[in-house]
């Protein structure tokens, strides 16, 4: 839900930067999830690495170093990202001064990777020709149809579960089972 609540951010970002009072256009701002992304690719990231890459860089698509701030909290908060200590820093804090370093949790990757494919999808979609467009939401409507028939069987089936006979229940856990034993075969 946040996810597209920043999409649409950089939606009114884009059409602002193509206006009248502006002769060149701005790219896309930086969001909270590009950030992620960013740590995602790295597996661990300190601070200075990130103001470096998001902060510092010559780039016109940098942040300020308190929305670097805010972004990483709010990723925290969400639990996509994970806020550590370095072991070894912290074992030689008299010599070294100990800095976060940021990782995406295990648990979380796979949720990195489906805001990634919705951002590449709705990305495509914002510079897509019409004919394209027009491409893609047919594959929609096919996808769609197929979701919804295989929800309209499995309905079906638990309808039919709840009103079979125990006889028939019987059979169809043999129909399982033989399901299963091809599946483990291939």
């Amino acid at each position: 839900m946040l996810y597209s609540l920043d999409v649409r951010y950089s939606l009114v970002i884009r059409l602002m930067s193509s206006s009248r009072f502006d002769s060149k256009s701005r790219p896309i701002a930086v969001t909270k999830y590009d950030i992620a992304f960013f740590i995602y690719d790295e597996g661990s990231v300190r601070w200075s690495h990130l103001l470096k890459e998001f902060v510092e860089t010559e780039s016109e698509q940098h942040i300020s170093r308190q929305r670097l701030s805010d972004y990483l909290k709010e990723l925290c908060d969400e639990g996509l990202v994970n806020k550590t200590i370095d072991k070894k820093a912290l074992m030689l804090r008299q010599i070294w001064k100990v800095y976060p370093i940021y990782e995406v949790p295990k648990s979380r990757k796979k949720r990195i990777e489906e805001i990634r494919n919705k951002k590449e999808i709705y990305e495509f979609v914002d510079s897509a020709s019409p004919e394209k467009i027009g491409k893609m939401y047919k594959e929609f409507r096919r996808l769609k149809e197929t979701e919804d028939e295989e929800i309209r069987n499995k309905k079906e089936i638990y309808e039919f579960i709840d009103s079979a006979s125990p006889e028939n229940i019987e059979k169809l856990r043999k129909e399982i089972r033989s399901l299963k034993e091809t599946e483990e075969e291939q």
